[in-house]
């Protein structure tokens, strides 16, 4: 007999799960189950961004007819398109970060953690916070992902004044969006995003 594939092992698992009597066992028993399916459900986040990342460099989803990969997760897997935008942001923004990688595989970081990070990670900053990727990965393990926000937020506050008032400043300043109108009544839209913005729409 064959062997089972994982994900078709974590299928029958789930399956047995599900007939499970939480009822049955003590408060503490099931306050320690909870928090061993918290860490599982990180750690299955982590393995799917994995795949979207695969997927994602791969052209898979272009090999079908789609967009890109971000239009193929909202049809196919009827992600919310912001939330699929997001999908394939920390998936290709982890790459920049193996640390971080290894650490959500395990489950020590949940996508909490993983979406501050990657929000914070433009391209003005990358390479600091890749600098001091480990500090960052050992406050995260000890904060909550709103605690570890407000961290980082204070990071990104002296990255940007290191960098001083230059072409970010100045990128943002020159942001514009305009919609006209053609003479057949048609719209006619013309903007200019920065760099980050230019990455959230592109994906």
């Amino acid at each position: 007999m064959a062997a089972l594939d994982p994900l078709t092992e974590l299928e029958y698992a789930i399956a047995e799960l599900a007939e499970v009597d939480h009822r049955a066992v003590t408060g503490h028993e099931r306050r320690t189950r909870l928090m061993r399916m918290q860490r599982l459900q990180h750690r299955v986040d982590a393995e799917r961004l994995r795949l979207v990342e695969v997927v994602d460099r791969s052209g898979d989803a272009l090999a079908v007819g789609a967009v890109n990969t971000k239009a193929w997760l909202h049809h196919e897997c009827h992600v919310a398109k912001g939330e699929a935008g997001r999908d394939v942001r920390a998936a290709r923004r982890l790459q920049e970060f193996p640390a971080w990688t290894a650490a959500f595989a395990a489950g020590s970081v949940n996508r909490g953690h993983v979406d501050v990070l990657v929000k914070a990670a433009t391209s003005e900053r990358i390479e600091r916070l890749a600098e001091h990727e480990a500090l960052l990965l050992e406050q995260a393990k000890k904060l909550s992902p709103d605690d570890f926000a407000r961290a980082v937020s204070h990071a990104c506050e002296v990255i940007d004044a290191d960098n001083g008032p230059n072409e970010t400043r100045e990128q943002i300043e020159r942001r514009h969006l305009f919609l006209s109108t053609s003479f057949d009544g048609m719209g006619v839209l013309d903007g200019l995003f920065d760099p980050e913005s230019t990455e959230v729409l592109n994906t």
